[in-house]
């Protein structure tokens, strides 16, 4: 991916990572980056998981995916422009710690 395609945000995506992240300006590209690196993406869960269908109801639109990343769920389209972020819930963040330490044990 080109450096271009990280740092692309919409404004709406600009006013909610501010007011529910409270990122600064100069912190926002490094985050949608990091997230597209490092994040959690429908294809990581196993096919009914309860992470993945939450993932896929929150994208019921073609050309949009969800990346789980820092207890948030940033919205994407296709050309990894973010659109919006959200809380990710306690249920599912609780889900994603199981995951986790399953993975970790093994392996």
């Amino acid at each position: 991916m080109s450096a271009a395609a990280f740092n692309s945000q919409t404004r709406h995506f600009n006013k909610r990572i501010k007011q529910r992240v409270g990122i600064p300006k100069k912190g926002r590209d490094r985050f949608v980056k990091l997230a597209l690196e490092k994040g959690y993406r429908t294809e990581d869960f196993e096919e009914n998981s309860k992470v993945r269908n939450y993932l896929e109801r929150i994208c019921k639109n073609d050309g949009h995916f969800a990346v789980i990343y820092n207890d948030y769920v940033v919205i994407f389209v296709d050309n990894n422009i973010a659109v919006t972020i959200l809380h990710l819930p306690d249920i599912i963040s609780k889900e994603l710690e199981k995951i986790n330490k399953r993975r970790k044990l093994n392996g």
